[in-house]
């Protein structure tokens, strides 16, 4: 299935640039990937336009190819959108980047979220957790994700613990062992 390789390309992808603690830092695994970005916020106030009088809300970001300077340049809405929210954002962009992804369609779409979810909550990590931990309200501090974010990995992993032994894939040993040690210590220090 589809979503199974979109796992184990976050798992390789986390390997591969030795990411090691949560929440995971998607705006430095950006500039790793030399993926150039701003803010809307700094990008209006430098052409002098008025944040107030424009209407950014069902914009969440934007990319384009930089011919120039080859390379992917982000804009990313940070105007009247949590910081959680900016988060997805970015890991939604960088999810089309390592998914080749060339044309917006509802596919794509729905691929670079499922990316996104699995970046910053990687399901690997929560099939550990018991039900009482699952439940526990700071992960989505622990995380760096928004309420929606958090109740969608839960839910995929309960799913995955439904249909499934206890037997973990390899590429979910990967993230395991990549990012457990850190959640860990951030749950016991909640």
């Amino acid at each position: 299935e589809r979503f199974e390789e979109i796992k184990r390309e976050v798992a390789f992808f986390l390997e591969d640039r030795d990411v090691r603690s949560v929440p995971i830092d998607v705006f430095g695994l950006a500039r790793k990937l030399n993926i150039k970005y701003k803010f809307l916020s700094e990008s209006l106030l430098k052409r002098n336009k008025s944040l107030y009088t424009l209407n950014f809300s069902d914009i969440n970001a934007a990319q384009h190819y930089d011919k120039e300077n080859n390379r992917v340049a982000l804009l990313i809405n940070d105007i009247g959108n949590y910081y959680n929210n900016q988060r997805f954002s970015m890991a939604h962009e960088i999810g089309h980047i390592v998914l080749g992804h060339d044309v917006q369609s509802e596919t794509n779409e729905a691929e670079a979220n499922f990316f996104a979810n699995q970046l910053l909550v990687p399901s690997a990590l929560l099939l550990n957790l018991s039900s009482q931990e699952l439940d526990n309200e700071n992960l989505t501090a622990i995380f760096g994700v928004s309420h929606d974010t958090l109740n969608i990995a839960i839910r995929n992993v309960r799913k995955r613990k439904a249909k499934f032994n206890k037997e973990y894939y390899e590429y979910e040993k990967i993230v395991i062992n990549l990012l457990n040690d850190s959640l860990i210590d951030k749950i016991k220090k909640y």
